[in-house]
């Protein structure tokens, strides 16, 4: 995959997910301030203005490293901060070729949990991100496939990360201080990661299909 191409998914991936606006709003409303919903939807309008019109020879690290800055500006949230810190430090793994493969992408998201758990003090069961993040990059790895066929591993992976945690009580941030309210909910941070994996599955699959 180029630049280009990486690009145009992302792009169309966060369109997609701004359709879980609410759904991410009402989640972080139980254990904060559900802002996340509003910060995936400025997110996703910031990202489409500046990734949707990129000179065709951008390397895919380019992009990546541009989609981190965006997200940081987009919102002034937690979360956007967490995200692109944890976006930042995995760039600087990739180097500037053209291409970028599935096993290449899986070392990033490998690499964006490492960060994310050590700028957010956080690791499995703690009730974030993590626990959909971590299982899903285990289970791509252990796919020993390409393209969507290792998004389809990593989002069942999520999913199933998300319910085992649902029984447990958040750890970390605002969402700790919600105490046995969480109990029963599955963590916005971590579905919002499922939802952006859902959707990047669905329009590189649409786009290879047309």
């Amino acid at each position: 995959m180029n630049g280009k191409e990486l690009s145009g998914h992302i792009v169309a991936a966060f369109a997609k997910l701004e359709a879980s606006e609410e759904e991410l709003r009402e989640l972080d409303a139980v254990v904060g301030d559900g802002d996340l919903g509003v910060t995936i939807r400025e997110s996703s309008r910031a990202i489409r203005s500046s990734l949707g019109q990129l000179d065709p020879g951008i390397s895919p690290r380019e992009v990546l490293v541009l989609t981190g800055k965006t997200i940081s500006v987009a919102n002034p949230s937690t979360f956007a901060a967490l995200v692109s810190i944890a976006i930042a430090k995995a760039t600087k793994l990739l180097n500037e070729d053209s291409e970028i493969s599935s096993s290449t992408l899986l070392q990033f998201a490998e690499s964006a949990a490492g960060a994310l758990s050590h700028a957010g003090k956080s690791g499995i069961g703690d009730k974030t991100i993590l626990d959909a993040l971590v299982p899903s990059v285990t289970a791509g790895h252990e796919a020993h496939a390409t393209g969507t066929d290792v998004l389809n591993a990593m989002t069942v992976a999520a999913r199933e990360g998300i319910e085992a945690t649902k029984t447990l009580s958040s750890r970390k941030g605002r969402a700790a201080w919600a105490g046995d309210r969480s109990i029963g909910q599955a963590d916005a941070g971590a579905t919002a990661y499922l939802r952006f994996l859902e959707a990047l599955s669905s329009t590189i699959t649409t786009t290879r299909n047309a």
